[in-house]
């Protein structure tokens, strides 16, 4: 969003007719869903290296916080 201020894209956003609420919330909404995937990304490289460099017999589970 700082390089939209820098290059005046905002300015033509702004001036082409769509409203700066909706401007706003769609480069927010595309920002999370980007975070989402890196993040999901990197959890699975993390638990497939975990897997991979793991010893022959050993297991591993999942513990999911139930109370």
């Amino acid at each position: 969003m700082n390089q939209d201020l820098k290059d005046n894209f905002n300015q033509f956003l702004f001036t082409s007719g769509f409203s700066r609420q909706r401007v706003y919330w769609t480069k927010l909404r595309q920002s999370l869903v980007v975070l989402l995937g890196i993040s999901i990304v990197t959890i699975a490289v993390q638990y497939s290296l975990y897997w991979l460099m793991k010893l022959h017999g050993v297991s591993f589970t999942l513990a999911l916080p139930l109370s």
